[in-house]
């Protein structure tokens, strides 16, 4: 199973010339041999920049003693923030020549989701994520397609292995493919409900490439670190509540036995949810695909999926 990444600036380029332009532009406003217009190719490009910010941001690390086995660490964490910063500061550059008010509102709506998710508890000393308790009560929560449609009682989604897990990736990066995806559709002049069906397939595109990147931690062969929020354990903390509590007690130590978690994981139902949430995602991105017109773009979306 392939865990590498699709490039988020590819998905929006795809989407960009799969949607077509809704109305005649001039020449100088389109790149005619790739169908689309420059300012989406820009877009794109403040997709993968904004995206590969919030990567290097999240690797830096909290160092609180003052010793000298720790400058290289504190020298990393400063190239970190510094390199971040340029990327964000030179996305916003870029994002003010596309002279468009409303796309600047949506990707201002993808960064704050991003800085949201980090204060999302609870979290571990170098502020990663941590399960949460899992609710004595399990019902479904349905997170909605925009979260600006309506209020979520976030005591009811923490603790609810889906919902939380939906919510914390949504913010944490499905959001940005999404928001971005509608954002280009924008460009090309398309009506709102036309918009819509590309804010959902880019949601539901990056949530089942989580999904995947999530059961290959799992796969035979993998012997390395993952998030403790992944969907896998997630589930098998729904499962087994009593799970829970070894988990902090991990975190509470620094010193967390992955190859014990794995194999705990993989002896309950976590694997198996966890593939019913990928197929659930990617089915709902496939059939948004089928509302874009027959073309090749549409097609390689659709292998870029199948191909997880």
């Amino acid at each position: 199973m392939n865990k590498q990444s699709p490039t988020w600036g590819l998905i929006v380029l795809l989407i960009s010339k799969a949607g077509g332009l809704n109305k005649e532009f001039s020449q100088l406003d389109c790149d005619v041999t790739a169908g689309i217009l420059h300012s989406q190719r820009l877009l794109a490009e403040i997709t993968e920049m904004i995206r590969t910010s919030n990567l290097i941001h999240k690797s830096i690390l909290n160092i609180t003693a003052k010793n000298s086995d720790f400058e290289d660490l504190q020298f990393g964490n400063k190239l970190s923030l510094l390199t971040g910063d340029y990327l964000l500061s030179t996305c916003f550059c870029e994002l003010s020549r596309l002279k468009n008010h409303d796309v600047n509102d949506i990707i201002s709506a993808c960064l704050r989701d991003l800085s949201e998710e980090r204060f999302i508890e609870p979290r571990d000393r170098q502020n990663r994520p941590l399960p949460s308790v899992p609710l004595t009560e399990q019902r479904e929560v349905v997170i909605p397609d925009s979260l600006n449609s309506e209020p979520l009682k976030v005591a009811e989604v923490l603790g609810n292995a889906k919902a939380e897990w939906t919510l914390r990736h949504l913010l944490d990066g499905a959001n940005l493919l999404a928001k971005c995806c509608q954002a280009t559709l924008l460009l090309g002049e398309h009506p709102e409900p036309f918009q819509k069906l590309g804010y959902l397939f880019g949601r539901n595109m990056a949530l089942a490439w989580q999904a995947h990147k999530d059961l290959a931690y799992f796969e035979p062969h993998h012997s390395g670190p993952f998030s403790l929020v992944c969907a896998p354990l997630l589930f098998h903390i729904q499962h087994d509540p009593s799970y829970h509590k070894k988990i902090l007690e991990y975190a509470e130590n620094n010193n967390i036995d992955y190859y014990e978690i794995r194999n705990t994981v993989i002896s309950g139902p976590g694997l198996e949810k966890t593939v019913e949430l990928y197929r659930g995602f990617s089915s709902k991105a496939l059939e948004v695909l089928e509302e874009f017109p027959h073309t090749e773009a549409r097609k390689a979306l659709a292998n870029i999926i199948n191909a997880l």
